[in-house]
Parts: C-alpha cells; sequence; structure tokens
C-alpha cells in the first residue's frame, strides 16, 4: 500500500483527479461475502487511495460511506452472515467518527469541545446509510446473471405493475425503475420501501418461472434453493454499457456436495440441478468450482478476478475445461502456498494447500502471454507477497508440458525447467501406443467403507492388501492383528461383477488375477519425501481402495519390471511432485508421466535394475 500511495503522491492535480473518478465509480463484488472481511479489506484500499487524490479537505466519514454504498457489494445465503458483514460496514463508518473525535482532541467527559457547527456536521455525516441493496441474502450460484428475455406482458404481471405505478412492459425500463426507487430510499424516502418491496415480488416471480423453464427445475426445489437474479437485483452493474462487476473477489466455500452434511435426496437434488447448469466443473460437483465458473460471468470484460482456493484446482483432471477457460483469459499471477504456511495463516483452520490468482477477463483463445507464479511461499514471506520474485511462465509452455494444462510448481525454475524440456521427447504413458495408453489404471475393488461387511479384524486366513502393507519396492504381508484387514465371505466379494473389461476379467476374483500387476499406494502421508511407492505383485490377494494398481496391456514379466524401475525412479518421482497436488497418485497423473521407449534392450537393462533391487530388499 505504502508503494501505491508513493506513486500516487508523485502524479500531476490532472492525472489524481482521473484516479479519483476511476475508484469512485468501481465496483466490488464478493459472492460468498461472510462476514465481510475481504470488501472490508478492499475498502480500506479504496479509502486511502482516495485520502491521497483528495485536493479538497478530506471528510473520513463521508468517504467511508461511500465507499460502503457505491463500491462495495456482497451476497451469501447465510442471513447471518449478511447481518455481521452490514454490522462491520457500519462500524467502520463509525471507527472514521470517532477518528474525527481524537483529532480533535475531544473528551466529552471533560470541558474541552468541538466548535458546535462542526460537531453538526459530523453528527449529521455520522447518520448510517441504509445498505440492504448492497449486501443481499441470496444463492450466488443459481439465478440469472446475463438479461433473459422475458414476458411482463401477461394480464397478472401487468395489472401488478400498474398498481405500483408501473405502465411499461419492457424489462430493461422496469429495471431502471427500480435501479431510481432504490437510490431514492437510500437517501432516505422511506414511503418508497413498499413500492420497492410489491416490485421486487414481482420481478422475482417472473425471473423464478423463465429460470425454471429454461434449466427444467421445478419451481418448489428452485425456490428451496434461495435463487439469486443479479440483473434485477444490482441493475446498475449489469444494466451498465460494460456488463458485471470491476472486480471481483473472495474466499469462496469448498466441498464436495456428496459430502454436505444434509439429507441424501437433498444432495442428489442439488447435484443434478448444478450439473445442468455448471458444464465445466468435472464429475464431482464441489463448491468452489461453480463459483468459479459462475463468477467469472460477473467480471466486466477487461475486469480483474481473483480468489483465495485449494491448489488443487491448477491440476487435478476435474477442473481441466475449467482451467483452460481460465488460461484463454489471462491469468497474471498465481501464489501457491504449501500446508505449513496455510496452516499458520489460517491458525489450523484450513488443512490444505491453498492458492491465490489474479485473473484479467478477456478472451484469448489463440494469444500466448506471460503469467507469474510464486510457489512454495514461506510463512516469514507472506508479509512481503509484492516483493517476491516469481517463475515466469507462457500459457503455451504449461499446455505443451502436461496433457491437463497443469501448472508445475518448481523448487529451481532453471534446472528444472531444463529438464521438463529434455523429457518432452519422450511419449507419455497415456499416449505411449499411438495416442492410447500403455495399460489400465485403476484403484483397488474392496472399498474400506462401504465394504467394511467384508473386512474383519479377526484372523480369517484370508488378508486384503492396503497402502500400508506397500513399502518401496515390496509389499509387507506380516499379519497385524489390530488392522482391520481380514477378509470375510472373499469368494462372494470376488464373484462381484466389474464394469470394464481388462484382460477379459469378468468379476473381481479374475481382476485380481491378473498377473503381474504394479501397485503402490493412493494416498501419500503428508511428511513423505517420495510420492511414488509402487512394487510389482504376481498373487491374487484382494485389493483394497487404498492401492493403486495398474495393469498393463503387455503382462509380459520383464516387460512390467522395466516400467516399475521408471515408474520408481527419483526422477519420475521429482516430475510426479512438481506436476502433483494433492496427496493422492491419480490416474491422470500417472498418465501424464514421461516414459521411454521400451524396446529389448531397454527392458533387459531396466529389467535386471528391477530384480537387483527386488533382491536386496
Amino acid at each position: 500500500m505504502k508503494e501505491l500511495k508513493d506513486w500516487i503522491e508523485k502524479q500531476d492535480k490532472k492525472t489524481r483527479q482521473i484516479i479519483l473518478n476511476k475508484i469512485n465509480n468501481i465496483k466490488i463484488l464478493d459472492p460468498a461475502v461472510g462476514s465481510g472481511a475481504f470488501l472490508m479489506s478492499a475498502g480500506g484500499i479504496l479509502y486511502h487511495i482516495r485520502e491521497v487524490c483528495t485536493e479538497e479537505k478530506f471528510n473520513p466519514v463521508v468517504t467511508a460511506k461511500e465507499i460502503v454504498t457505491n463500491n462495495l457489494y456482497g451476497v451469501d445465503i447465510l442471513n447471518g452472515a449478511i447481518g455481521i458483514c452490514k454490522l462491520r460496514m457500519w462500524l467502520w463508518i463509525l471507527a472514521k467518527g470517532s477518528e474525527i473525535f481524537k483529532e480533535n482532541e475531544i473528551n466529552v467527559n471533560s470541558d474541552t469541545y468541538i466548535k458546535e457547527n462542526i460537531y453538526k456536521n459530523l453528527a449529521k455525516d455520522l447518520v448510517l446509510p441504509n445498505i440492504d441493496y448492497n449486501f443481499e441474502i441470496g444463492n450466488s450460484l443459481l439465478g440469472f446473471a446475463n438479461f433473459p428475455t422475458l414476458d411482463v406482458s401477461s394480464r397478472g404481471v401487468s395489472k401488478k405493475l400498474k398498481k405500483i405505478g408501473i405502465n411499461t412492459q419492457k424489462t430493461e425500463e422496469i429495471l431502471n425503475i427500480r435501479e431510481n426507487w432504490v437510490k431514492e430510499y437510500r437517501e432516505g424516502n422511506i414511503e418508497i420501501k413498499k413500492n420497492l418491496g410489491n416490485l421486487e415480488n414481482i420481478l422475482q416471480e417472473v425471473f423464478d418461472d423463465k429460470f425454471s423453464l429454461e434449466y427444467q427445475i421445478q419451481k418448489y426445489k428452485l425456490k428451496s434453493l434461495t435463487p439469486f437474479h443479479w440483473i434485477f437485483e444490482f441493475p446498475e452493474v449489469f444494466l451498465k454499457e460494460s456488463p458485471g462487476f470491476d472486480i471481483v473477489i473472495g474466499n469462496p466455500p469448498y466441498g464436495k456436495i456428496k459430502n454436505l452434511k444434509i439429507p441424501k435426496k437433498e444432495k442428489e437434488t442439488m447435484s443434478k440441478i448444478y450439473k445442468n447448469i455448471y458444464k465445466k466443473i468435472g464429475a464431482n460437483v464441489d463448491l468452489y468450482k461453480m463459483f468459479l465458473e459462475r463468477s467469472l460471468q460477473f467480471v466486466e470484460n477487461e475486469g480483474y478476478f481473483s480468489f483465495l482456493m485449494p491448489i488443487m484446482f491448477w491440476g487435478d483432471k476435474d477442473s481441466f475445461e475449467l482451467r483452460k477457460v481460465f488460461y484463454n483469459n489471462m491469468i497474471q499471477k498465481i501464489l501457491h502456498f504449501p500446508l505449513e504456511t496455510t496452516m499458520i495463516l489460517f491458525s489450523k483452520s484450513i488443512n490444505y494447500e491453498v492458492s491465490i490468482f489474479i485473473l484479467r477477463k478477456g478472451e484469448r483463445y489463440n494469444k500466448d502471454y506471460t503469467l507469474i507464479t510464486i510457489p512454495h511461499i514461506q510463512i516469514e514471506q507472506t508479509k512481503e507477497l509484492n516483493n517476491l520474485k516469481g517463475v515466469e511462465l507462457t500459457k503455451s509452455y504449461i499446455f505443451e508440458n502436461s496433457l491437463l494444462c497443469r501448472l508445475p510448481l518448481f523448487l529451481n525454475y532453471k534446472i528444472e525447467k531444463e529438464i521438463l524440456e529434455f523429457l518432452k521427447r519422450f511419449k507419455k504413458f497415456g499416449n505411449y501406443y499411438n495416442g492410447k495408453s500403455l495399460g489400465y489404471i485403476f484403484v483397488g475393488k474392496l472399498d474400506e467403507t462401504n465394504d467394511r461387511k467384508f473386512l474383519s479384524a479377526k484372523p480369517t486366513g484370508e488378508l486384503g492388501i492396503a497402502s500400508n502393507h506397500i513399502k518401496d519396492w515390496f509389499v509387507d504381508l506380516t499379519p497385524r492383528v489390530e488392522e482391520k484387514r481380514w477378509i470375510i465371505s472373499g469368494e462372494k466379494f470376488r464373484s462381484k461383477k466389474v464394469n470394464v473389461n481388462i484382460h477379459g476379467a469378468k468379476n473381481i476374483g479374475e481382476l485380481m488375477s491378473i498377473s503381474p500387476k504394479i501397485i503402490g499406494r493412493e494416498v501419500v502421508n503428508r511428511g513423505e519425501k517420495r510420492k511414488m511407492h509402487f512394487t510389482i505383485y504376481s498373487r491374487d490377494e484382494i485389493l483394497t481402495n487404498a492401492v493403486r494398481t495398474i495393469v498393463l496391456k503387455v503382462l509380459n514379466y520383464n516387460f512390467n519390471k522395466a516400467l516399475l524401475s521408471i515408474i520408481n525412479s527419483n526422477l519420475l518421482d521429482w516430475f510426479i511432485q512438481i506436476y502433483s497436488l494433492t496427496y493422492h497418485i491419480k490416474p491422470y497423473e500417472i498418465e501424464d508421466l514421461p516414459i521411454v521407449s521400451l524396446n529389448d534392450q531397454y527392458v533387459k537393462i531396466l529389467s535386471g535394475t528391477a530384480d537387483f533391487i527386488l533382491f536386496s530388499v
């Protein structure tokens, strides 16, 4: 902030006025506003810029009021959150009044008082503004953001509009009337509130009818999810020449709908509705991804968008289509905060790695550009984020080096970039055979949660294999009595059918009998330096879903050993770590691994290496 203030102070009067005019008209949104922390910070920045740019006498209270009513907007589905947010804004305004008292050395308990006219002006300024139409309750994910074609000419709607003095049937004119009524209400015309409320009810019904019809949602289900139609809630933002907010910021809620603590039927309803609306979020409906796809629509062309969100967005397969959309705008910067930093920064309330991105909206599908990534930010560096030097990457570099446009998090950029350039000459696991994969990648078929009835802590004579049995290069079959890893009704479980045809296997038993298999841990402990823990396995024990399994199209034992040598190499462990943004070993991560040509010569050399290591362990 100091650097910005210093820069503004160096500008001439005309330039400062241009900055002031722009700042006065800027519109900033947090679509999951919560208690308003992000908007409060944004408001503070606007306040300091206005303080530096204002030539005449600066009024702290009026400035704070104007920022809250003209510049800041927030939406949240929770009534309590909006209540706290509005209270926070009012307290900020009042705090500016107390600063004036302090500056003028007012002590209400003494004989020293401010001059009467100054006191009266301050008391007038401290009348708190109405901000009901800046911070609103609603579901940011459901409702029209664009301008739909609406029919308000029906007899019922037209009659209701006439009752409140509206004779036009043009939607845009009606929305302009609403905007003017809101302005009057903010300026103190309390009588307009009744007409305003009636108009909102009419418009809500019309917009809900259109939305439920367009997306094939039963109206009562839509209403239960509290739709929020942006075009009529904020017409001053969406009816302007370049529709949308100048800046959208926030920290959206995280979590998959399937994991929400609500009845199963509600989850199914929500998933069906959201999947019909959001086409870029992948198979698993995650709240933060919907907010990403949705919020980009709220940004005006050439406006700015910035969220704090999980780092996994920049690497997981489900986010691929949405990630491409983001890259095809202009991402200016991505900051990465590792777990150790996140835990301290957010007082252990967030237990995963996060990122902050800055995007400028504007389609650039066929244009290359440079973005800056700042990976592995340590806690002591968080106080000087603006001074950190990042890694410059082009969009084309990201697209060329990963099948899924995943973001690499380099530790030593110059050296690691050279290694990646070298590895580009090799085929990937996923396109090794003329664009087709080397094999099949899946997890063991016994789900440790859903198939608990097949597991026992007491010995049954048949041991299932879980991730903790897999060590580097070997499987430790030593039974541990305290572990629930013994199989009950093994034959019954083996008879279950499999959906994918892998070497002709029709059921789980036949699938487990395929030999050899390459197996490894599906989840890696956070403290481990290596991610890749694989071995070759020829027995037919049942594997749990904590075991990542690779069955190659070529079942030759030496061929499998050769690939095992490659997968367990330090080089590929490094490769997967710079791209892997979770603690899982995902199929798409294995598909993206570069693989040397496995001709007879290399197979002989690499399988010999595997023999030596397997024998030594």
